[in-house]
């Protein structure tokens, strides 16, 4: 990215943009997310939502870690491959103090008189700066003839409390790729004494589910690069974590998460559903996985599938120096344990 043609589209974009940083700026501050209490929940909902109308395209996930606690992932793909460039921040803030220290109130969002600064709780630390972070990535988002890779947005909900829910769950769970899949079958009510008038919802939902179950067995393309770094931490992350976690990591997982259905014991259910957390391996990319789970429901009557979540594998060489910054962060994230294996670790 430091083609001085795209340099000069870059500023110009966000040069053209600097209301639209104050004015978000000013959104965000005039919704609390101190720490404590903790709760960023209205704040995450407003960064989503102005992230999806400022970058259309985005692929935007918001995932909750805790009550309160929800970090906001946005992802911007450019159509080719290169490296991911990450604005990182934070949605939580310092508490305010006492009310008399301050001259305005810490949730106005005032602008000073030059209409060139904002004022508020967080505002420095740090509402400004990935208000600043959204727009870069919307001027991005503009010149993407000019640049290849991806760029993502991370926005913890949990840092002023050491970020053992916001930044530290993000470093621990990113590795590896997940699709969450809701399953609904549909039947036809009847009484228990009178089943041959009815359509059971329930046994359509589990041979549907008893479909999915062998994606386990489906072959995967192993990352060599990868295998050789979870067998090398296996005589010490097995012992901690349990036996058979660098088999599960070389792997495609099906877990059925949730199952409902059917109102009464004496009533053939007219509903089923379920919801899937399909873990994949580094190698395999989740277009794959749907196509795999397309094909075995769609010829199916009475199931419909739904996609809720998806995030492709992700994975870094050892030897990069990339990977070299992110093990000095996560160090201090997570008590050190960042790059011992942990950075193979499942996903959300």
């Amino acid at each position: 990215m430091a083609d001085i043609t795209l340099e000069t589209r870059l500023r110009a974009e966000i040069e053209a943009r600097a209301e639209c940083i104050l004015s978000l700026t000013q959104k965000l501050v005039r919704t609390p997310s101190t720490s404590p209490p903790g709760n960023v929940s209205a704040v995450a909902l407003v960064a989503a939502d102005q992230i999806r109308q400022l970058i259309p395209k985005s692929d935007i996930s918001t995932i909750e870690t805790g009550p309160g606690i929800i970090n906001v992932i946005a992802i911007i793909r450019s159509g080719r491959r290169g490296k991911r460039h990450v604005f990182s921040g934070h949605l939580d803030t310092y508490p305010t103090g006492e009310a008399r220290r301050w001259t305005l109130d810490p949730f106005s969002g005032e602008l000073s008189s030059d209409g060139k600064h904002v004022y508020g709780c967080g505002v420095p630390d740090m509402k400004g700066g990935f208000a600043a972070s959204i727009i870069a990535a919307q001027a991005l988002s503009r010149c993407k003839v000019g640049w290849s890779g991806e760029v993502v947005i991370a926005l913890a909900g949990d840092e002023e409390t050491m970020g053992k829910l916001g930044s530290a769950h993000l470093i621990k769970h990113v590795a590896e790729g997940l699709s969450w899949l809701e399953v609904e079958a549909g039947g036809k009510a009847a009484h228990g004494a009178h089943v041959h008038r009815g359509s059971n919802a329930i046994d359509g939902l589990m041979a549907a589910l008893s479909q999915l179950k062998p994606l386990e067995k489906f072959e995967t393309w192993p990352v060599k690069e990868v295998e050789d770094a979870v067998a090398a931490v296996k005589p010490v992350s097995e012992p901690l974590r349990g036996p058979g976690e660098a088999a599960v990591l070389g792997s495609i997982t099906v877990n059925i998460g949730t199952i409902s259905g059917g109102t009464s014991t004496n009533l053939v259910a007219e509903t089923a559903s379920a919801s899937l957390d399909i873990r994949l391996p580094m190698g395999l990319s989740t277009a794959t996985l749907i196509k795999q789970i397309k094909r075995k429901l769609e010829p199916t009557d009475g199931i419909r599938h739904d996609i809720v979540r998806a995030y492709e594998a992700s994975w870094t060489p050892p030897d990069r120096r990339g990977d070299c910054t992110a093990r000095v962060r996560g160090d201090k994230a997570d008590g050190g344990r960042t790059g011992d294996g942990e950075y193979a670790s499942r996903g959300f």
